[in-house]
């Protein structure tokens, strides 16, 4: 009851300060942690934007996990955000730093921010609110993102209530926050860590001494950072079914179609629809549904699916995809044209399926000609990892070539494929 008491304390003083009306509220906790979630043109858009951030510590930390990040994938280039490092001064000088260095350098930048650390218990919230609350009515056509304060393994009772009170105010009065201690303080299952005061711990799987990240931490919360970023560049997040590929394969006389979501809100399932090319319709609808998928109705999980069209006639053919919500709404996804019964004959090295994926994948290909094939699968550092063929291979038909990585750790990882001077290089995730 204690805590509730102070917990109200902070609310009440929130009265006395400026309301703001109309406003967006982005929040990023430990939700908001899986980069497959975020489409690529909002990874683009993110990245385009000038991005100031005053930090040390943890935030050196969080620097460490983007540029880890973009080392694995060079689409996730933050080279237009400045982590800027202020040193280490008591609570109140950092929040002057900060207030000075907006002054100094806001022509330069879209966004700014700034954090404390987790040795900054003494905080005073309403003082950050009022600095922050300033500093936006004065700049305002800049972003500004707020913060929780960082935590650690063991629990503090100020630190919790500074927390407390800057989410109940951001969330109730459009502001962007980061709520660094809510992703700290949850495991990878999504359960969070408390003492018996109730206080947020730092789960030590994120932790390199029990404070700072370790190299895991970091890219989790830079990943959580990405997130926000995407959100305030201006991709809604909210949108019910998100298709991130929609792709068809043609084995013989038949249609893999294969697609996957980065989220879902109320998704029934997705009427699989087809016409041929070719062939005329008169006085109805040129497309015909041949099948139903369901779907995974609410969830922020990547999802792959797949659908088998057997047994056709050779010919052209396009294919869409019907999404259906539970009240019955729908959309439709792009059309994809395939040819059913040519014999491939180019070179073409398609995207592993699944991906992500655990343990297994599957790498599928065509030549243009009968040739020697080198598949092999290499780390982020450029390391080879295994080598999946080394021989002649024929032309004219799709090659399935498995892989298991069952031995290998969690991470990104690139496959590279050699036939007669042609070479492409391909993207795999495994997650364990």
């Amino acid at each position: 009851m204690k805590s509730i008491f102070f917990y109200s304390v902070f609310l009440s003083s929130f009265l006395l300060l400026p309301q703001i009306a109309g406003a967006q509220t982005i929040i990023a906790d430990h939700t908001r942690t899986d980069l497959t979630l975020i489409p690529d043109g909002a990874i683009s858009s993110a990245a385009n934007l000038r991005v100031m951030l005053r930090r040390a510590s943890v935030g050196g930390n969080i620097n460490d996990g983007l540029n880890a990040i973009q080392t694995g994938n060079a689409k996730y280039n933050r080279s237009r955000w400045d982590f800027q490092d202020r040193g280490n001064p008591g609570w109140t000088a950092k929040l002057t730093d900060f207030t000075d260095q907006v002054a100094a350098q806001q022509a330069n930048f879209d966004l700014l921010s700034m954090k404390f650390c987790f040795i900054d218990p003494d905080a005073v919230a309403t003082t950050y609110i009022n600095e922050m609350n300033t500093m936006e009515a004065t700049y305002s056509t800049k972003t500004f993102v707020w913060w929780t304060m960082p935590i650690e393994t063991s629990g503090n009772t100020n630190r919790q209530l500074f927390n407390n009170s800057i989410r109940a105010y951001t969330s109730t009065n459009g502001k962007v926050l980061f709520d660094i201690a809510d992703i700290e303080s949850h495991n990878a299952a999504g359960e969070k860590l408390v003492d018996g005061s109730g206080r947020e711990l730092q789960q030590g799987v994120w932790s390199s001494d029990g404070g700072h990240l370790n190299d895991v931490g970091s890219r989790r919360v830079a990943s959580a950072w990405w997130w926000l970023m995407a959100r305030v560049a201006g991709w809604d997040a909210s949108l019910p079914v998100q298709i991130n590929s929609f792709t068809a394969l043609v084995q013989g006389m038949s249609t893999e179609l294969r697609w996957s979501t980065a989220t879902e809100v109320n998704n029934y399932g997705f009427d699989v629809e087809r016409r041929k090319i070719g062939v005329e319709w008169v006085g109805t609808n040129s497309w015909g549904k041949i099948d139903f998928v369901s779907g995974f109705g609410t969830s922020n999980s990547h999802h792959e699916y797949s659908y088998s069209d057997s047994r056709l006639e050779a010919g052209r053919y396009i294919y869409r995809l019907k999404q259906i919500d539970n009240d019955a709404t729908f959309e439709y996804s792009k059309s994809i044209e395939v040819e059913v019964g040519a014999i491939p004959d180019e070179f073409t090295v398609l995207q592993n399926y699944p991906n992500p994926f655990n343990p297994t994948t599957t790498i599928e290909f065509t030549l243009a000609q009968d040739s020697k094939v080198l598949l092999k699968v290499y780390n982020v550092l450029g390391q080879e990892v295994v080598t999946l063929l080394d021989r002649e291979m024929q032309a004219g038909i799709l090659h399935h070539v498995p892989f298991d990585a069952s031995r290998l750790s969690s991470g990104i990882y690139f496959y590279r494929l050699e036939a007669k001077g042609n070479v492409q290089v391909k993207r795999l995730v495994l997650m364990k």
